[in-house]
Order: C-alpha cells, then structure tokens, then sequence
C-alpha cells in the first residue's frame, strides 16, 4: 500500500517518510528530524493515510479565509468538538482546529488543552505542507501568511 519514499500521516503524530517496506515491516522517518521508527504492517491502523498532493494542499491553503471556527457553548463540548476534528486527519479540520484557537487566545479565553489541539493540529499541518512544497516547517506560517494576502490582493 505504501511505498519507499511516500510521505504518510501517522496516529501518533506528524509527517513521516517510507524508508524502506519488506518482510512484514516497514521503516519511517519523521519528517525534518529524521528520528525512526519501525511498524509492522499489521500495526496498519497507525498510519491513516499518504499526504496530500500539491493542488489539493494549495487549494485548501486558500480557503483558510473562509473555514468556520469551531464554536461551542462550554468546554465540554468544545473538546470533544475538537477531538472529532482532529480524528479526521483532515486539512480543513486541523485549519478549524488553529483558528479557532487562535482566535480564543486573542480573546484571552484560551484554556491549557486547547493550546495541546492546536500544537498537534500544526504539527500535522505544517508538516504536511513542509514535505509537499519543500519548504522547512519553521517557515509554513509565513508561506501560509504570504500566499492568503496573495489570493487577497
């Protein structure tokens, strides 16, 4: 299913590279630190699925402007709002997940396990967006900045 040199997203977090799948096991590498980990390819639930490609990465980058935040009337709800989120490994839902953190952090409203959502969101985000456009992750939020007051101007 996966392939030498594939990008995937794992369960236990971030963007890792297919080193090497044989023999019932296979080898990743986090992407950027290089740390390693092996997975039997029975462990199949641990990795969720390859990164995106280039357009459809480009193409949710451009409706960050226009993705709803994450609203709930107490805590309660809006962690298991968030983890629902987060479950989908899914661009558009890890966007969610920071602006609407972001946006309560302004506000002054942000509690201690919101800060731990939005952590993982971008690590999965920028990651991803780090391996597909080849850019280090450190600078995914000035790519990000940069390319949504492009699609503004």
């Amino acid at each position: 299913m996966y392939k030498t040199g594939d990008h995937v997203i794992c369960k236990s977090g971030g963007v890792w590279k297919v080193l090497e799948s044989s023999a019932g096991k296979m080898t990743l590498a986090l992407h950027e630190s290089g740390e390693e980990k092996k997975l039997r390819l029975s462990d199949d639930d641990e990795i969720v699925r390859n990164i995106a490609n280039k357009e459809d990465i480009l193409e949710a980058i451009s409706r960050i402007p226009f993705i709803r935040t994450i609203q709930a009337p107490n805590d309660k709800i809006r962690r298991e709002l968030y983890e629902e989120a987060m479950s989908k490994f899914d661009e558009a839902e890890w966007i969610k997940v920071i602006k609407s953190t972001h946006l309560r952090g302004e506000s002054g409203r942000l509690a201690q396990y919101e800060t731990e959502y939005a952590q993982k969101a971008k690590n999965f985000l920028h990651g991803e967006i780090s391996a597909i456009m080849g850019i280090p992750v450190s600078e995914v939020e000035d790519y990000i900045s940069s390319a949504i007051y492009r699609d503004k101007c």
